[in-house]
């Protein structure tokens, strides 16, 4: 779901329901952005790799559970 939160911070003019029925498909992702943005094919999928690459950087160096954050913030 944080997802899908952070997609329409990036596409606003998606709906999540839009969002919400391309989850895990990175080409419905594109097709729905060459649509919406009329742009080529080669811009949305670069702009849905960029996002998922940094999506999933940024849940990497999140904190897996309450443990490991209070492991973090131990001197």
């Amino acid at each position: 779901m944080q997802r899908i939160g952070a997609a329409k911070l990036v596409w606003g003019e998606l709906t999540e329901d839009e969002l919400l029925r391309s989850e895990g498909r990175s080409e419905c992702l594109a097709g729905l952005l060459e649509e919406r943005y009329a742009i080529s094919c080669e811009a949305a999928d670069a702009q849905v790799r960029r996002f998922l690459e940094s999506v999933q950087q940024s849940w990497l160096r999140r904190p897996s559970t309450v443990q490991d954050t209070a492991q973090q913030r131990a001197p």
